[in-house]
């Protein structure tokens, strides 16, 4: 709100200088101030939709603008000092630009840095857990050879079974994957486990092929399958379904959990509004929001639908040539 009326100062500010222009008859003066206003809009609406408008910085700056702005306003009041005005004008808007290009640039290096860290954290979490399936196959190894001395021939054969089914659990599930998605599955596999939600993962495209940085790939699926995990964990059916696809130029990622009883007024609009929960207790229902925000920043469409023991959710990205070029 404060940044949102800020700019509309400057703005009006900007259009109250070309009047003065136009009633003193500096016809050529009037029309240069528009170009600058014109540009002005064009410039705002390009920064916030970079999301850098509303840094501390650059509110600081506009404040002071704003400022100059009104002593240029009383001078023409005053002394009718135009070509001062137009060039400081001018200054002003070509300073504003600059300043704000160079935020821009400072925050998209610094998401670059960010997705990079990001990258290295997953990685390492990988590495971990293959380290811990090292560990834990000489184990393994241990007991079978303990069996077959034994003689507990069937017992081993049931052993193996059950390592076999946790292998092509483990491996299936994380086939294909980037190493920051896998890190995210696997945690939500292990979380599974360990409340009894059966996981079951369809995924006929890896789901880091989803067209989107891969930040905000973390930040989508963990939290569509945090919230599909909480919401299994106290239903009475305990499963969850994903599937990935691609269909006519569009990458499709859907989810079913089983679900508890849901309010209508939560149901009706789960992704739109930050309060919005499906958990019990005290939550701000962040994580639905964030999926919203993921969603609605790179074009995306959600469906869901929900009858009373199951939630269904359909996510879409339009498949975008930049991203299929780095996968």
């Amino acid at each position: 709100m404060k940044t949102n009326l800020l700019h509309l100062l400057y703005f009006s500010m900007n259009s109250i200088l070309v009047a003065l222009l136009f009633i003193i008859k500096s016809h050529n003066s009037a029309i240069i101030s528009i170009i600058f206003l014109l540009v002005s809009v064009f410039i705002f609406g390009y920064f916030k939709r970079k999301m850098t408008i509303s840094n501390d910085l650059s509110l600081l700056i506009l404040c002071c603008f704003i400022f100059f702005q009104g002593l240029m306003i009383a001078s023409i009041l005053a002394t009718k000092q135009i070509t001062s005005v137009i060039f400081l004008l001018a200054g002003m808007n070509l300073m504003y630009y600059l300043i704000n290009y160079l935020i821009l640039n400072s925050y998209l290096y610094q998401k670059r840095i960010d997705a990079i860290q990001e990258e290295i954290k997953h990685f390492n979490q990988s590495v971990q857990h293959l380290r811990i399936q090292r560990h834990d196959f000489l184990k393994h190894v241990n007991a079978l050879d303990y069996m077959f001395e034994s003689k507990e021939y069937d017992q081993a054969h049931q052993y193996m079974k059950s390592l076999v089914q946790d292998y092509q659990t483990v491996n299936g599930t994380i086939q294909g994957e980037s190493s920051h998605m896998t890190a995210v599955l696997l945690k939500a596999v292990a979380r599974s486990h360990y409340d009894k939600i059966k996981l079951n993962l369809h995924s006929n495209q890896p789901i880091s092929h989803i067209p989107l940085p891969p930040v905000d790939q973390v930040n989508l699926i963990s939290n569509l399958l945090d919230n599909a995990l909480d919401a299994a964990a106290i239903s009475k059916e305990k499963k969850i379904i994903c599937s990935t696809r691609k269909q006519k130029g569009f990458f499709i990622f859907e989810i079913k959990n089983s679900t508890t009883k849901l309010p209508n007024e939560i149901a009706d609009h789960l992704f739109q509004r930050f309060n919005q929960t499906t958990k019990a207790g005290n939550h701000e229902g962040l994580g639905t929001f964030i999926i919203y925000d993921i969603i609605k920043r790179y074009n995306g469409n959600i469906s869901y639908s929900y009858n009373g023991n199951e939630m269904a959710i359909k996510v879409k990205f339009p498949i975008v040539e930049e991203y299929l070029q780095t996968i």
